[in-house]
């Protein structure tokens, strides 16, 4: 497909600035990047994954809406293939490529008319989407504070994770 108009995400403008990808080298890797990967499912547009060869070689995930030549710039990203020196790391299994690091997360609960709100959960947070994951003790300690303000028929509890 022809490109006319170009949007670009969040994530993909992100990965741009702190890559220092331009946006032109954005349309050259659309006009003639090699296609490593297609998505005809994905909704709501078929995407697929670009791989721009040049000075530096970089990828774009591209989504494109064909009724009105749109391409959806959805990330934009440096290759590394140095994976000798690289510790493994897990990647997000909702955006795929974000990496997932130590940090802190809100986690908020809703059950029929209860919302709680646990803050500062220790959890592998990733960079690119913000997903998060919790180990096993402390996704069970959130569900303890969360049932314990269920029992008290709390309407809205905010909480601080406790260890």
């Amino acid at each position: 497909m022809d490109c006319k108009n170009l949007q670009f995400s969040q994530q993909a403008i992100r990965g741009m600035f702190e890559t220092g990808i331009s946006e032109e080298e954005v349309r050259t890797a659309i006009a003639s990047g090699m296609t490593t990967a297609e998505y005809p499912d994905d909704h709501p547009y078929p995407s697929r994954l670009l791989m721009a060869a040049g000075s530096r070689s970089f990828l774009v995930v591209i989504a494109e809406d064909t009724t009105t030549e749109t391409c959806l710039i959805v990330m934009v990203y440096i290759l590394d293939l140095d994976l000798e020196n690289k510790e493994t790391t897990m990647n997000c299994v909702i955006c795929k490529t974000g990496e997932m690091v130590p940090g802190y997360a809100t986690v908020t609960l809703q059950r029929s008319g209860t919302i709680i709100i646990v803050k500062e959960v220790p959890a592998d947070v990733c960079q690119d989407c913000g997903e998060y994951y919790l180990d096993e003790p402390v996704a069970a300690k959130v569900y303890a504070q969360a049932e314990e303000a269920v029992k008290r028929h709390a309407e809205v509890e905010i909480l601080r994770y406790v260890a």
